[in-house]
């Protein structure tokens, strides 16, 4: 198993410096943020308050991923810390538009394949890189609160640049740093932006149930499974590795949190007789002899945004600035793609020689993130009524209703 970094390489307390950036929060767009920053020689501080222990659903990485996760982390299959921590996937299986399975074959992609990873083990990777590449990482430490300070620092051509006062705590208590700019990476929760008063848009229900499995027959399955339900829709993937000759799946359940299917998803019985309903999950999961394991894990998974993604002295990356319904399968992709793009536009603000040149570099960021929005809502409105069945059901009325145009869903089709 890959170790976390040296406790000499993440100091209990940072030194007495102002940081060029304070990222909050250390998964993969804060960590993705971080090693760009710091490669280019800024003074980063990030912030872990979780564990990258904790359990997470995402495991996926498409074929175009695979080119930026390179430059972050370098050539995983050359890399012993990663042996038993990921397998090459080939693509997806579904069963969407109707009942007929039909395959997408990474193999016709430029990559050829896709990642499937151990997702803690991964963000441990990600947070070693960035401290290769210079940044500094406090563990278990939660932002409270930021000050706008009226000048801190200097610019690169030597005027006063406002600043921030951050009140951090750790297991020790609270102390504070100063920062010229501010990146919320925390997630859907986004504490820098609602700190801000920044509220988030959106009202999707959507709410993920998942169960591990477990079987001792060596399972050699390399396909995401999809499967549509009355109720919603089913995800699957096999886990990397294995735990005491024991080789584990993940299956997932999506559906609206307010329907009686949530409820009944919400316990292992009711999880269980949901699962009895689907063809070609249940098929898969009686093939090679999976077996539940352990209690269902519920986490939130509809799709919803900041109001707002930069502002002069701030910006939001990964869920912070935009969360993905999971079918999108953009998840990582978008928190890498967000932050390598922020770390960039940072770089220019932070290099600009006045502060209306470098607040320009924000609304630049701003602007391009709103463009992706707008992106991901016309595949997502494309892909949920592309499902012709049930009609009559609560969970699909409710993404079936758009005011996309034709040419709208051409274009992803084409896209896709």
């Amino acid at each position: 198993m890959l170790e976390p970094p040296s406790p000499g390489n993440t100091p209990q307390r940072p030194d007495n410096r102002l940081w060029d950036a304070v990222i909050i929060g250390a998964g993969p767009a804060g960590s993705a943020t971080a090693i760009r920053l710091a490669e280019l020689g800024w003074q980063v501080l990030l912030l872990e308050k979780h564990s990258a222990g904790d359990f997470k659903f995402g495991e996926s990485l498409p074929p175009r991923a695979l080119g930026l996760v390179r430059t972050l982390v370098g050539e995983f299959s050359k890399d012993s810390n990663w042996q038993d921590h990921y397998y090459v996937s080939r693509g997806n299986i579904s069963s969407w538009e109707d009942s007929q399975v039909q395959l997408n074959d990474f193999f016709f992609t430029p990559e050829g394949y896709g990642l499937c990873v151990n997702r803690p083990v991964f963000d441990r990777q990600l947070q070693k890189h960035a401290i290769l590449a210079g940044a500094t990482l406090l563990r278990r430490t939660g932002f409270s609160m930021s000050r706008r300070l009226n000048h801190q620092g200097q610019s690169a051509a030597g005027e006063g640049v406002a600043g921030w006062r951050v009140s951090l705590n750790d297991q020790t208590g609270n102390f504070e740093v100063l920062a010229r700019y501010l990146i919320d990476a925390s997630g859907r929760r986004s504490v820098l932006a609602k700190s801000l008063g920044i509220s988030r848009e959106g009202d999707d229900r959507l709410f993920a149930f998942a169960q591990r499995f477990r079987s001792a027959s060596s399972d050699q399955d390399c396909f995401t499974r999809l499967e549509a339900a009355a109720s919603g829709w089913w995800y699957s993937n096999r886990l990397p590795g294995k735990t005491d000759d024991q080789h584990e799946r993940i299956v997932v359940l999506h559906t609206d949190r307010d329907l009686p299917a949530a409820r009944q998803a919400a316990s292992v019985t009711g999880f269980a007789e949901l699962l009895g309903e689907s063809v070609e999950m249940r098929r898969m999961l009686k093939q090679n002899n999976w077996q539940p394991n352990g209690k269902i894990v519920g986490a939130p998974a509809g799709h919803n945004r900041s109001a707002c993604f930069a502002q002069a002295d701030w910006l939001a990356v990964g869920d912070a600035a935009q969360a993905y319904d999971p079918l999108s399968s953009q998840g990582i992709d978008k928190a890498l793609r967000s932050g390598a793009q922020a770390a960039q536009l940072l770089h220019t603000a932070l290099l600009a020689p006045s502060a209306a040149e470098a607040k320009h570099s924000m609304c630049r960021y701003d602007h391009e993130q709103e463009k992706h929005w707008q992106n991901y809502c016309r595949q997502h409105q494309y892909y949920y009524r592309s499902q012709p069945r049930w009609h009559d059901e609560k969970f699909w009325q409710r993404r079936q209703f758009s005011t996309a145009t034709q040419s709208d869903y051409e274009t992803v089709r084409e896209a896709s």
